[in-house]
């Protein structure tokens, strides 16, 4: 059921953005619009991400999902009636994609939330692959084109289509139970991964998802890993652009649709085999491969040409692919069912900080030492990255055996939870 409502859901997004950016194209003929709309588009996730972690610890997880897919299917049909009577404007379609992209934090996060409670613990990064995966191949491939062909039909039936989406994205949702996703009140207000206090759902407050990131050592980690390949991966997109279109690649713009797409391509093989990769060398030794992975994609456009370099690029993207997989199981492992929500919400929004400064920091990077520099900078960088992360989740899986147990465990009702707080002092 999950897995259906977000293949919907992403459906209705990737029409919806790739529409949206059509719609406006054809009507101011602006660059500066269109790229008004892809910035209002990320603003969401750096004001309400904390907000829509805080919602999902207080409320239903599968109300909040519900009502913001019945929130965007409203939206999205209403600007379809204002396509179909002609009274569109550039105003209206922005407030559109920023109320849009506030209902998408509280769908997303949430969602997120609900997965390790619907799913053996086992089998957990096996479900977040083949969910990164859908919504990669949905929202980036099937979307975008289905969008270009709607809009070439007629604009209102771009909408009325993502409308469609998230409507049944919606009703798949309510054939769910009742209780899924339902935060369990804890027995103590301290949980074992945090080695700090964790407050009770009761007491979330907009720092706790924050304090708990920075407290914990393995996820402190990942998020600042993370901060800094979006910033490098923000920025290299802002360059390679022009350096491999007209620069010394000459690819065209076709030759770099193509490229883009094969390391589209490999990031989703990335995201479907993670949890292979993670059961057969364990989870710390493939997060330091991603961070090789994407160190390669960001220095193989200075070395190689053609298609040694398509290909190089497309299996560092299936290694870096598995870096989003394995972070979001990792944080799912490792933080309270209570506060879940609220640390999820936050991770994202300090990785989506970084995104508005990335095009600015390439562009000076690349005054100061060139374009082939910035590259290799960015790929030297990833594989530092690779030894505080083999570190710090080695010292967290040391720390606790075999890994997280199952979900009654890590929400401290377990034996063996309750006799680790009592031997700390807690």
């Amino acid at each position: 059921m999950l897995l259906g409502a977000s293949v919907l859901a992403n459906t209705g997004d990737g029409v919806l953005r790739t529409g949206l950016l059509l719609v406006v194209a054809h009507l101011t003929g602006s660059v500066d619009a269109s790229s008004l709309v892809m910035a209002v588009t990320t603003v969401p996730w750096l004001l309400f991400g904390i907000p829509a972690g805080m919602l999902a610890d207080r409320a239903s997880r599968k109300a909040s999902m519900v009502a913001a897919d019945g929130v965007r299917a409203a939206l999205v049909l209403a600007i379809g009636a204002a396509a179909w009577a002609g009274v569109l404007s550039l105003p209206l379609l922005l407030g559109l994609a920023f109320l849009v992209g506030v209902a998408e934090t509280v769908f997303n996060t949430s969602s997120e939330t609900v997965l390790p409670t619907v799913v053996p613990a086992a089998e957990l990064t096996r479900a977040n692959g083949q969910l990164a995966t859908t919504v990669r191949v949905t929202g980036q491939f099937v979307a975008p084109a289905l969008a270009g062909w709607l809009t070439a039909l007629a604009a209102p039936v771009t909408f009325l289509v993502a409308g469609a989406g998230y409507l049944g994205s919606m009703f798949r949702l309510t054939a769910l139970p009742r209780d899924v996703g339902r935060v369990p009140p804890p027995e103590q207000p301290v949980e074992r991964v945090a080695a700090q206090p964790v407050e009770p759902v009761e007491r979330v407050r907009p720092w706790t998802g924050l304090v708990f990131l920075a407290r914990h050592r393995a996820l402190r980690t990942i998020t600042l890993a993370g901060v800094l390949t979006t910033l490098a991966n923000t920025s290299f997109l802002a360059l390679f652009v022009v350096y491999a279109t007209t620069g010394p690649l000459h690819l065209g713009d076709a030759g770099y649709g193509v490229l883009l797409s094969s390391v589209g391509v490999g990031t989703a093989v990335g995201s479907l085999t993670a949890h292979r990769a993670e059961r057969r060398f364990g989870s710390a030794p493939v997060l330091c491969a991603t961070r090789f992975g994407w160190g390669l994609v960001f220095v193989a456009p200075v070395f190689l040409r053609g298609v040694p370099l398509f290909a190089a690029m497309t299996v560092g993207s299936c290694l870096g692919g598995m870096w989003g997989v394995l972070t979001v199981t990792l944080r799912q492992q490792l933080t309270p069912p209570e506060v879940r929500g609220a640390v999820g919400g936050a991770y994202r929004a300090v990785i989506m900080s970084a995104m508005p400064a990335g095009a600015a920091v390439g562009l000076l990077l690349q005054r100061l030492l060139g374009t082939p520099g910035t590259f290799l900078l960015f790929g030297a960088a990833m594989v530092v990255l690779a030894v505080p992360v083999w570190r710090a989740v080695t010292a967290e899986r040391a720390g606790t055996g075999a890994g997280p147990g199952p979900e009654e465990e890590r929400a401290g009702r377990h034996p063996r939870t309750r006799s680790r707080a009592a031997r700390s002092g807690q």
